[in-house]
């Protein structure tokens, strides 16, 4: 979609094997997916403009979300519940006076399967960090300024382990919110490369791992 203040919603996907890909450019446009049912589905959601809302749901195991968005003051919010499944977020901020707002909740065991280990892969490295963090780590990445991530794994009365987390916001007065709950085996790294970020982590359970890079 092309164009303001289009709404693409309320789409629901159930099954195994599906592929969706959504697009729109514009400014105020809305994606809203129900949540995602099943197995092996893959979804991509990008927004390019400015106050554009993007919401995505999955549960079920082995899933792969990709959401962008790319202009300033745009908001995700994306809800992962089950197992094994994989999420790449990027927020990037062209222009204008406000970053962008993401919130991520993820519930389930090994979802962002891949590496990291040692205090979360030394708060997420290459030199702290040019990035490239490379594929089977899922990632968050924000760029510009002012942004805000909150990101929940697993809570209590749930059952989420082993799961694994990279982030990194770039630029000024950025702030993360984090929340470890409930499991064990779970690694989150934190980078923040710029001035007045602010990182705010908590977790409870056992064997998990946090490492923060400012």
């Amino acid at each position: 979609q092309y164009g303001h203040y289009n709404t693409i919603g309320t789409l629901q996907l159930g099954g195994q094997f599906n592929e969706v890909g959504l697009y729109q450019e514009g400014t105020g446009n809305q994606i809203a997916l129900a949540a995602i049912t099943g197995e092996y589905n893959n979804v991509g959601v990008r927004q390019f403009g400015n106050s554009n809302v993007g919401n995505v749901g999955v549960i079920g195991d082995h899933n792969d979300v990709g959401v962008s968005q790319t202009g300033h003051d745009n908001s995700a919010n994306v809800h992962v519940q089950g197992n094994n499944n994989f999420l790449n977020a990027s927020q990037n901020h062209n222009a204008g006076p406000n970053g962008h707002t993401l919130t991520v909740n993820i519930f389930g065991s090994d979802n962002n399967r891949g590496s990291l280990t040692g205090v979360a892969a030394s708060a997420v490295s290459p030199l702290t960090t040019g990035i490239s963090w490379g594929p089977g780590v899922g990632q968050v990445l924000q760029g510009g300024g002012g942004h805000t991530a909150t990101i929940n794994i697993g809570g209590l009365g749930s059952d989420s382990n082993s799961n694994r987390f990279a982030t990194n916001q770039q630029g000024q007065n950025n702030t993360l919110t984090a929340t470890v709950g409930g499991g064990h085996g779970n690694q989150f790294g934190v980078s923040q490369i710029g001035s007045g970020n602010v990182a705010s982590l908590t977790q409870t359970g056992s064997s998990n791992a946090i490492g923060i890079t400012q």
